[in-house]
This record gives structure tokens, sequence and C-alpha cells, in this order.
């Protein structure tokens, strides 16, 4: 996947292209931008399609999501118009670090990470009582009181009996504190190395086509793999 990721973006340079000088013309479909965005919601790096995933994508993607691309100093671009296209790969390995691959027009910069993790996470830093409803939120979230729907009746009656209990588990806005109460500081600060390469508007533009007749735009949020690779994660255009 990796291979296949660094072939599409720049091994394409490697070619001569015979053909007429590709004019861009976007497709229909892709996700409208929001008219209107709350601050508490700048976090969400995928905003246009949040209210498509499930709750608990959604939080996963806010959350993880915000810390990645934080990380490497990447500014969200799903929030307001941008004066002009910016098109950015994320490739996320489980056992190696991240690359994050911007395509503007006259450049592509590559930023890759110094190490697999770009933050630490520690379950001890949580109390026991935390670390119990961690556990249940982390199978469960959200939690959602007498749902009659997505969750087997036996299980929905479980939740029940514990919101009971510990009502603060409908809070939505709880398992995300959990989750940032665990994250500390690396010993070591996180870095990446950033490449730049420039890029002629021909090759820029032939890299929109190919992105266009691909059939991108018509995709489904989720692209699940059948045969997932044992090394793989997440890959995000």
């Amino acid at each position: 996947m990796k291979a296949f990721s660094i072939i599409f973006l720049i091994g394409i340079f490697g070619c001569n292209y015979d053909e007429k000088y590709p004019t861009i013309i976007y497709p229909e479909g892709g996700y409208d931008l929001p008219k209107h965005v709350e601050d508490k919601d700048t976090s969400f790096f995928c905003y246009p399609i949040k209210s498509l995933e499930s709750s608990r994508n959604s939080m996963n993607d806010a959350f993880w999501g915000h810390k990645l691309l934080s990380a490497y100093n990447e500014p969200n671009i799903s929030i307001r118009p941008l004066k002009k296209p910016i098109f950015r790969f994320s490739y996320e390995p489980s056992t190696s670090p991240a690359y994050i691959i911007t395509l503007t027009e006259g450049s592509i910069i590559i930023k890759k990470g110094s190490r697999t993790n770009h933050l630490n996470v520690d379950r001890t830093k949580l109390t026991e009582l935390e670390n119990l409803h961690y556990n249940i939120l982390k199978n469960n979230y959200p939690i959602i009181k007498n749902n009659k729907e997505g969750k087997k009746k036996y299980r929905q009656h479980y939740l029940d009996s514990v919101i009971k209990v510990y009502p603060q588990l409908l809070d939505p806005a709880y398992f995300p504190s959990l989750l940032n109460k665990t994250i500390i500081p690396n010993e070591t600060p996180f870095t990446y190395t950033t490449r730049k390469i420039s890029i002629s508007r021909f090759d820029y533009n032939k890299l929109i086509d190919l992105i266009n007749t691909f059939g991108y735009w018509k995709l489904p949020i989720n692209n699940r793999c059948g045969n997932p690779p044992n090394d793989g994660f997440r890959v995000t255009l």
C-alpha cells in the first residue's frame, strides 16, 4: 500500500505524456462544506462527513485525526472553502511512521514522522473507576438510554442498568475526556521530516485528472479491504 501511494503521487513524473494538456474538470460528487462551524467543532478534520458516519467513528476521527494532523502541523482543510484546491493524502500504518502527502498547485509536500507513535497513551493515569468506564465506553460508545436499535436486547439491558449507576456515561464528551487524560508527553519531542517536490502545471493537472477519472468523488466514505494486510491501518484522501 505504501509503495502504491508513492508510485501514484510521485512515480507519475517519470512518464512522458503526449496527450493534450489536461484541463481540470471536477465531476459531481463529494461532500459539501459546512456553512457555519462552531468553535467546539473545529477539531473535526473530516467535518463534511461527521453526520454521515456512526457516532463512534465520528468521535474517533475528530479525536485521533486531530491529534495526528496537529502533530504534523497540518491545518483543518474541511471546515471552510480554500483559496486554492488542496489534496491531502495520509497513510497511517500500524508499525511505522505515518506519511502526510499534500498536493497543491506547484508542489507536493511529503511529511514523514520520526517514529511510529506521535503520542503516548498511559491507562494508569486513570482511576480504577475511570478505567471501568473507559472499558465500557470503548466497546459501546455512544451509550443511548433505552436504545431500541443497534444493540442486542441483552446488551442494551446491561447498558441501561449500568447508566443508572453511572449516568455520566451518557455524556458524549466524557469518553473523549478520558482519552485525553491517558495521553502523556513524549520523553523526546515528536518530529517529522519534510520534502518538497516542485511540479509543473501540467503534472499537477494530470494528477488531479487521475483522481477525478478514478471515480474518487463517487466513492463511499469507507472502503473496506476484503483481505487486509497484517501491517495495514488507514489511508485517507
